[in-house]
This record gives C-alpha cells, structure tokens and sequence, in this order.
C-alpha cells in the first residue's frame, strides 16, 4: 500500500483522477473476492497485497476528488467531508473472516455507480513524472525494517533489517533531491508543520493502530475469549472510531486543529496508561 502510494499521484495526474479512482475501486473489488476466495495462506498473502496497491490508487484518486471538489477557501465543508471519510474509514463488521472481504464487494458497486454519475474527469497533464525507482527504494526502506522485527532470528539479523531500511531511506532522499520534480519534497522535513504532523501519525500508528494488532491476542490469550467474544470487546476501541469523527470536525471549526489535536492525543495516552 505504501510503496504504490508513492507512485499513484503521478499516475493521478497524468491518466485523470476519476479514471485512476475507478480503476482502485474495480481492483479492490476482484482482490476482495480473491481474499474472501482464498485457500491457503500464500494465496490470501497475494490477494491482500492487491488490496493494498489497489486501495492506495482508490484512496489517491478520492482525496485528490475531495480536495478539488471541497477546495480551501470553504473550510467548513472541506472539513465536514474529511470528518465523513473518517465516518466511512472507522465502520467495519466482523461476520466471519471471509465476510470481511466480501462485504467489500456490493460497497465498492455503489461506489462505481456513483463516481461514474458524479464525478468529472480532471488531470494535470504537466503532472510529476512516474519514478519507478523511488517507489522501489520507498519500498525497500519500510519493507525491510519491519520484515526483520516481525520475525524471529538473532539481533543481527534484526539490526541489519532495520540498518538497510535506513540505507534505502537515505538512498531516497539523495535520489529524490535530485529530480527536477520529485514525488516526495524531501524539503517537507526541514518545516515544523510537517514534521509535527509526522510526530503525530508517527505517534498514532506506533501507539493506537498496534494496541488494535496485539490487544485482541492478549485478549484472548489471557481470557480465553473466543474470536467472538473477542470481537465484541474490541468494539469499545472500534465504535469511537465510527461515532466521533463528525464531532471532531466540530470542535476543530471551534477550537482550532491544534487545540484538537493535543486533547487527542492526552485522551490517547489516558487510555493507553489505563489499559497499561
């Protein structure tokens, strides 16, 4: 998902977002069966790694239709459609793993219908140039790290994971400061407003996101809850995910995104002491 994100405002701007939004959606669609479909392990693997490309040219092409649709001199409606897409991205149903994926299928319909009856064509035919090697060396440096932190083997082995990822990482910035038009600014991480949004996702993803991953094992290690139970427990982390978006976009029109994102972030930590 990641190393085709790097790529797909390129292919956005240069094949038109509707074009490139409706080619995710379709992909998304045939990956989703192809989950749901799965008989063993290597192949459910490869049917979710075409979730994850087909999901960044979906997700690419919709925030680039919401911000030419809801554009920044109205910031109240851009901020209300951002707090809808925050609605549709927390709701989610547990019927049976396989059903997971399914229900993709009759939701990305609905979107094909509506993009098709809705949508103009826009595209920026002086867009950024495809850069097959970024999107490889971008690949590589997340890629590598986490392969060797998911799996057993000696510190070596794991240091080495995570210095390589370094490496490529550095090997992109180098190669990126280099073009003419680069697909990633690498002055974005010289400003404050930046790096204060990746401290913030940084923070999110490595706290939140991975209390999602290990907490349903705990809970059923621990308890001995079945995939059930457990999955109804884990609504409590999930259903604020679905409820408060809308009163989010609320408390930013009054109190302003910085106050908004520090009580964000002090409720994250109350919790994640409470669980500690």
């Amino acid at each position: 998902f990641a190393g085709t994100l790097f790529a797909t405002g390129a292919l956005a701007d240069r094949f038109g977002r509707r074009r490139i939004l409706l080619l995710g959606n379709a992909g998304f669609a045939l990956a989703s069966l192809g989950c749901g479909l799965a008989w063993d392990g290597p192949s459910l693997w490869l049917a979710r790694a075409a979730q994850g490309a087909m999901s960044a040219l979906f997700i690419t092409g919709a925030l680039a239709t919401t911000s030419l649709s809801y554009p920044a001199t109205v910031p109240n409606l851009r901020a209300r459609a951002v707090g809808i897409v925050g609605v549709t991205g927390g709701a989610a149903g547990e019927f049976g793993w396989r059903w997971i994926f399914l229900l993709n299928l009759p939701i990305c319909a609905v979107n094909e219908w509506a993009v098709r009856r809705v949508i103009t064509e826009t595209r920026d035919d002086a867009g950024r140039p495809l850069d097959l090697i970024g999107v490889a060396l971008l690949t590589l440096a997340i890629a590598l790290p986490v392969q060797a932190l998911l799996h057993e083997g000696s510190a070596i082995w794991r240091w080495s994971g995570v210095a390589l990822g370094a490496a490529m990482a550095v090997l992109l910035a180098l190669q990126q400061k280099g073009r003419s038009q680069p697909m990633l600014d690498v002055a974005l991480f010289t400003r404050r407003a930046p790096l204060g949004i990746i401290a913030l996702l940084f923070s999110i993803s490595a706290g939140y996101w991975a209390m999602l991953v290990y907490l349903p094992l705990w809970l059923q290690a621990t308890y001995d809850l079945d995939m059930q139970s457990t999955g109804f427990a884990m609504l409590a982390a999930t259903l604020p995910m679905l409820a408060l978006p809308p009163l989010g976009v609320r408390l930013t029109r009054v109190y302003g995104w910085r106050a908004n994102f520090t009580g964000g972030m002090l409720l994250l930590a109350v919790g994640m002491a409470a669980l500690a």
